[in-house]
């Protein structure tokens, strides 16, 4: 940080010499006048509650009872000295906040305005409203431009900055410490000086000492750099969830044709429908819905990986009747079929779906109920129960398995997240939970360890 960072850029600007010559004059002037002296060091500052840039009530005392608050007093966001003044500050602000400071500046303009330069400038720290300028005549701040400076000021200055008068504060910085006690300060009607960042901060150490207020800064970085650890973290696992779902993306839209074409022989089935019997041609039936499954499953699969909106053909169906051929698809299954199914439907009428993709989110969460139950030295129970619940039904699957900790639960919906190693993708839930929020439900998870896990969604009922 360079030490008089204020001064050097408002040498930069190249005022006048007989500007200067006049700043210097009224300076001296209220010098000798005794006018706008500021508070003095040792002196309890007044209270205030005042606006926020944000309209909101900030009050000195609550401030003061968490941290030393170091008051800086500029004149309007019209004056370019003071915005050099603002830069600054914000310039030093981590190091101000480090030392635990907390930094309030004050004009006598608006919310509105203080809102425009908060927001232009990109400050960081709060910018307080006295139009009124009663704290400012608390602070004892108050003077009156002198005429030989007016037409300077109107130059800059709107009729609405100042309500109409020529009375503005001496630019004033007070350092203070948590019981309210000015322990630094600045206060100079030569409005071209200002009290420099670095001696804000050596105010501070002052106040907690140097090695407690090197403690500080040191914590103050450490949790800066957790804090963009943590986030740096999480942004590169959403991009290697991106570039993974991409990848499966361009692999599903490859193999949708070549998968079409190994489907295409089951269409033989038509050629032998008349041979076969009512049961058989039942399983035929199955086979078909399969092989559109399957199809729906690969676009399914290519749509979520580039993020797609997907609009499902739903109708009425019968909850029960869905169920009844859900459960002898999954009896295919060599881990399913060995463990115990029960029922618990208390509502059997019918909901509205597509009734591929409600197949397709059942097979998989008993599925998954299975593989809990494989290493189980007894024959598992699943639990397919549904009830009607405001409005909407609800369908849980609930194993009495090994369970999930809270750790495994929080990462379920996590796009490639899997407890199956090798045998798993990841996708199943995730691609779960995008049917069911495209059928405008809800699905959720419970679990405990050695109890049971009891999966559900919600569907809306149909007609």
């Amino acid at each position: 940080m360079v030490n008089n960072k204020i001064a050097a850029s408002i040498t930069e600007l190249d005022l006048s010499k007989d500007y200067i010559l006049l700043v210097d004059s009224m300076s001296q002037q209220l010098g000798e006048k005794g006018i706008a002296t500021g508070i003095s060091l040792g002196e309890t500052a007044p209270d205030f509650c005042l606006k926020n840039h944000q309209g909101e009530d900030v009050y000195l005392n609550e401030i003061l009872q968490t941290a030393p608050v170091i008051l800086s007093f500029y004149r309007g966001d019209w004056c370019p000295i003071c915005q050099i003044e603002l830069k600054a500050q914000q310039e030093a602000l981590e190091e101000i906040t480090a030392m635990g400071g907390r930094l309030l500046a004050i004009a006598p303009q608006t919310s509105e305005k203080a809102l425009r330069l908060y927001q232009d400038m990109g400050l960081d720290f709060e910018l307080l409203s006295d139009p009124e300028q009663k704290v400012i005549k608390n602070y004892q701040l108050q003077f009156e431009v002198p005429e030989s400076l007016r037409q300077f000021h109107r130059n800059l200055i709107k009729k609405d900055d100042i309500n109409g008068s020529w009375d503005l504060p001496v630019p004033a910085t007070f350092v203070l410490d948590q019981q309210g006690v000015v322990c630094g300060r600045y206060v100079s009607a030569d409005f071209l000086t200002r009290m420099e960042p670095i001696e804000i901060i050596g105010t501070l150490e002052r106040l907690l000492g140097k090695d407690e207020a090197l403690s500080a800064y040191l914590h103050s970085k450490n949790e800066i750099l957790r804090n963009t650890l943590k986030e740096l973290t999480q942004t590169q696992a959403q991009l290697l969830q991106k570039e993974k779902k991409a990848v499966i993306g361009d692999l599903t839209s490859g193999l949708v044709h070549e998968i079409k074409n190994l489907l295409n022989p089951i269409s033989f089935l038509d050629l032998m429908m008349n041979d076969l019997s009512v049961k058989h041609q039942q399983y035929a039936e199955y086979i078909y819905d399969s092989r559109t499954r399957i199809l729906e499953l690969i676009d399914e699969v290519r749509l979520l990986s580039k993020e797609e909106e997907v609009h499902y053909k739903t109708s009425s169906y019968s909850l029960s009747l869905l169920i009844k051929e859900v459960v002898n698809l999954s009896l295919l299954d060599e881990d399913v079929k060995n463990q115990t199914i029960y029922f618990e439907l208390n509502y059997q009428g019918n909901v509205q779906i597509d009734k591929n993709k409600i197949i397709q989110v059942l097979l998989n969460l008993i599925r998954n109920a299975a593989h809990a139950l494989t290493n189980m030295p007894e024959k598992g129970i699943i639990t397919i129960k549904t009830q009607e619940e405001n409005g909407f039904v609800t369908i849980s699957i609930i194993d009495n398995g090994i369970g999930m900790g809270k750790e495994v639960l929080d990462k379920i919906w996590q796009p490639f997240f899997t407890t199956k190693g090798d045998n798993g993708t990841g996708l199943g839930l995730d691609i779960c939970r995008n049917i069911i929020e495209n059928h405008g439900g809800e699905i959720g998870c419970e679990s405990q360890i050695n109890k049971e896990t009891r999966f559900y969604f919600s569907l809306g009922k149909g007609e």
